[in-house]
């Protein structure tokens, strides 16, 4: 790896041996102590972002990512602030990129100061991407990097960061795809890796792949730098083949054309068509190959994940909603709040609000999606006609701003490539948070080539800079540095509230990984309650402690029969009390989201069977609260059904039932419990007779298949049984659900091999799922599938809910 880090370092001082200061202001800022800093953790966040990963397998590597990016950009910002302070010097890039961009804050701050839930705008849970902090701190590493990028030392340092970066990313897929190192656990899956989702992963190195594309194309290099940039094409040029993004493919393949031929216009225009013209040839050569191979993995693209990518088990799911999908969204939103959206961060209620018919038939129905087709359109959506237009006013700057800079009359060919690089990885990056979701690593990075593209600009001299020194006028100098100081307190404060938050988070996502291994209740139960004293501000805190609320509830029941009724009556009611005390904190700091009502309505719920006078009642407002926040939601339904047979009312029951089909016809819980209720009242025969008819008119409805065959099952018809569910998989190869009676079907008619398998699948889709194991050892081990798991599970027809979670290995957009 240091041999590699040399070799860039060499690449950098081959095309600018001698970095030179524009003038004497960048000259006075390069020279501040912390100046000098801030230019290193921008650097460093560069180089560090794309692999740092979570050591703890129960945190999100990607919530590590953002917690450093926010920490080291506070961090950046306040050195940059105290640097001024000490010389009183300012001397800014002049771009009217940045007026796009401040155009945008301004609409993201009207927006979040507006929204119905401000605190959920303005950061979110951890500074999500469509948060109004996580564009400060963007617009924040936008502003500093130009700065810093001006001096061609720093530049260079930035894009050796990346190529570095680079390096470590390819040396960890190596060892991880091809032996299967899993460095202590924490790759497990082929497509596991540090940069965060597999799409991600192709992404990045198509820019890598881009970049090393211009480098040979435009610059005149030394033979090191060219053999290290032909290596880091052609295993990037690997790493995009075996994640196989159409966009990504599209993207490198038109942006190799433009390099093409921009390199040979400015060589004509600037007299170097002598240069180097073998090479140059070469390099052309490999930049129309890149072109076809891009065009032949996007015409194969299926292809390539039928007969490579899946038998190796690379690719994951992924989905989001489609463009069709997010412009009614955006109608419905705009329609209702036009001027301001829904507020940042809110999509997710709007979905929930609109979501468009169908999407309900398929696997994603219960997702709640924070964003659209891409980050950048959604930000249109949730900031409103205001935001819509900030937005493109930025891209159309930066557009502007970009191609100007192509065109522009230069003598230096070096500066002149220089420009071309910066705008050509803004311009996919751009694209990319366009017609896509990206982490926050491609997301940053957007941000720095773009400050790449406007140090470019302002490189030549003072015209593209505003400078002045506060110094020279006692007025001035006093404004600037109250500006400066209250700016530092804002700084010092907003990054002590990051390191807080962020810190909470980490703490509930420990807990609930701890918990999830040990199912250790009173560790976990501890674990919510500090981090809730730590941030109180986030319902989703209150929810985890009132699902712990209810297992404690559930486990003082079990001790019914102890000797001390009143010990127990009293730990009832305080675990109630707090139970309903938390869901209500819940909902109060944000009753716009469902999930808070259905928290609160379930603790109500779990209390009907006791005949607690007003369970009931409350039970149903509660749901029926939920449901005017998420109408075509048929979970909902289903919870109504449950809540009437814990009060006994079947005929109810059956009417929520049936709301919940209307809203979703292939719902399997449905289905499931509607089986349940004619097998208790005998019914079953005349149930398995209507399915059968419904069978015929509808072939293709994989619901019905399944609730044929559980009924069957239920009936101890095993081939018949087999048949309907053999069909309901062959409709969807990983119903979990289907494959799993079927299983049972295959283990009581004899057929263990087969039953193996279907359970093996089942493993598979469901990894957590410890009954699906247990099932597949008794049946390797020669016993009764259900041996000794104990009830409901060993009397399936009496089960409360389903056996497993449906999973989807299909990405699919609603």
């Amino acid at each position: 790896m240091k041999k590699n880090l040399s070799t860039v370092d060499v690449q950098a001082e081959s095309v600018s041996p001698q970095p030179t200061p524009v003038n004497a202001h960048c000259e006075a800022h390069t020279g501040s102590i912390f100046d000098a800093i801030s230019q290193k953790l921008l650097v460093l966040l560069v180089f560090v972002l794309p692999f740092l990963f979570s050591w703890n397998g129960g945190v999100a590597d990607e919530v590590v990512k953002r917690g450093v990016l926010a920490v080291g950009v506070t961090l950046a910002f306040l050195s940059w602030l105290v640097a001024r302070l000490q010389d009183g010097t300012y001397d800014l890039p002049r771009s009217s990129i940045f007026i796009g961009a401040l155009a945008a804050l301004v609409a993201a701050l009207a927006a979040t100061f507006f929204s119905p839930v401000i605190r959920e705008s303005l950061i979110g849970i951890g500074i999500e991407g469509g948060t109004l902090a996580m564009l400060l701190i963007s617009f924040v590493v936008l502003f500093l990097t130009s700065i810093y990028a001006r001096e061609r030392k720093h530049l260079f340092q930035l894009y050796a960061a990346l190529g570095a970066s680079a390096c470590v990313l390819l040396v960890v897929e190596l060892f991880h795809v091809a032996f299967g190192v899993s460095f202590g656990g924490l790759l497990v899956t082929p497509s596991d890796n540090f940069l965060g989702k597999w799409n991600d992963l192709g992404l990045f190195f198509g820019l890598l792949l881009l970049l090393c594309q211009s480098g040979l194309q435009l610059f005149d290099l030394p033979g090191r730098s060219k053999v290290l940039l032909r290596v880091l094409l052609v295993l990037s040029t690997i790493v995009l083949f075996f994640v196989n993004l159409a966009l990504a493919w599209i993207l490198v393949g038109v942006l190799s054309l433009i390099t093409v031929v921009y390199s040979h216009a400015l060589r004509v225009k600037l007299g170097h068509l002598s240069t180097a013209r073998p090479d140059r040839a070469t390099f052309t050569s490999s930049a129309v190959l890149m072109v076809v191979l891009s065009i032949l993995a996007v015409l194969g693209n299926s292809a390539i994940n039928q007969y490579v990518l899946n038998p190796l088990q690379l690719g994951g799911v992924e989905v989001r909603p489609s463009w069709s999908s997010t412009v009614a969204i955006g109608k419905q939103t705009w329609s209702t709040n036009p001027l301001l959206g829904s507020g940042l961060n809110r999509f997710a209620r709007e979905w929930n609000l609109h979501k468009p018919e169908g999407v309900n038939e398929t696997v994603f129905w219960n997702t709640d999606f924070n964003a659209g087709v891409g980050l950048v359109p959604t930000f249109g959506i949730t900031s409103g006609i205001l935001g819509g237009i900030a937005w493109a006013f930025f891209l159309l700057a930066f557009l502007w701003v970009g191609f100007r800079s192509l065109f522009a009359q230069h003598s230096d060919h070096t500066q002149q490539s220089i420009r071309y690089l910066a705008f050509a990885g803004s311009l996919y990056l751009w694209l990319v948070a366009f017609f896509y979701v990206p982490d926050a690593v491609l997301w940053f990075l957007a941000f720095v080539f773009l400050a790449l593209l406007v140090a470019s600009q302002s490189s030549d001299g003072k015209a593209g800079v505003v400078a002045f020194q506060a110094g020279d006028d006692p007025r001035a100098s006093f404004a600037a540095t109250l500006v400066c100081i209250v700016l530092i307190l804002i700084d010092l404060g907003g990054g002590y509230f990051l390191v807080r938050r962020y810190h909470s988070l980490y703490v509930y996502q420990k807990a609930l990984s701890a918990y999830a291994q040990s199912g250790n209740l009173p560790q976990v139960e501890q674990a919510l309650l500090t981090t809730i004293a730590r941030d109180g501000s986030q319902d989703l805190y209150y929810r985890s402690l009132v699902d712990a609320d209810l297992l404690k509830l559930n486990q003082i029941l079990s001790q019914a029969n102890t000797a001390d009724k009143e010990a127990l009556r009293a730990q009832f009611q305080a675990a109630l009390s707090a139970a309903i005390a938390h869901a209500t904190t819940a909902t109060q700091l944000n009753s716009l989201n469902y999930q808070n009502w259905m928290s609160l309505a379930r603790v109500y719920e779990a209390i009907v069977p006791l005949k607690i006078e007003g369970a009931y009642e409350l039970a149903r407002q509660t749901y029926a609260k939920a449901q005017s926040l998420y109408p075509t939601n048929p979970q909902i339904h289903m919870n109504f059904a449950r809540l009437e047979l814990a009060k006994g009312d079947k005929k109810a029951a059956r009417k929520a039932i049936a709301d919940a089909l209307e809203v979703k016809t292939n719902y399997t819980e449905a289905l499931f419990l509607i089986s349940q209720m004619d097998y208790d009242e005998g019914n079953i025969t005349g149930a398995i007779a209507g399915a059968e008819q419904v069978a015929v008119l509808a072939p293709q409805d994989v619901g019905v298949f399944f609730q044929l065959g559980f009924l069957k099952y239920l009936e101890r018809d095993y081939g018949g049984a087999i048949e309907a569910l053999e069909r309901a998989r062959l409709l969807n190869p990983n119903y979990s659900n289907a494959k799993y009676f079927l299983g049972l079907s295959y283990s009581m008619k004899g057929e263990q091999q087969k039953a193996i398998k279907e359970f093996e699948d089942i493993a598979a889709l469901n990894p957590d799922n410890a009954e699906v194991k247990t099932i597949l050892r008794n049946l390797k081990s020669g016993e009764a599938a259900l041996a000794g798991i104990g009830a409901p599970a060993n009397a399936p027809e009496r089960r409360p809910s389903l056996p497993v979670t449906e999973n989807s290995s299909t990405p699919k957009q609603p």
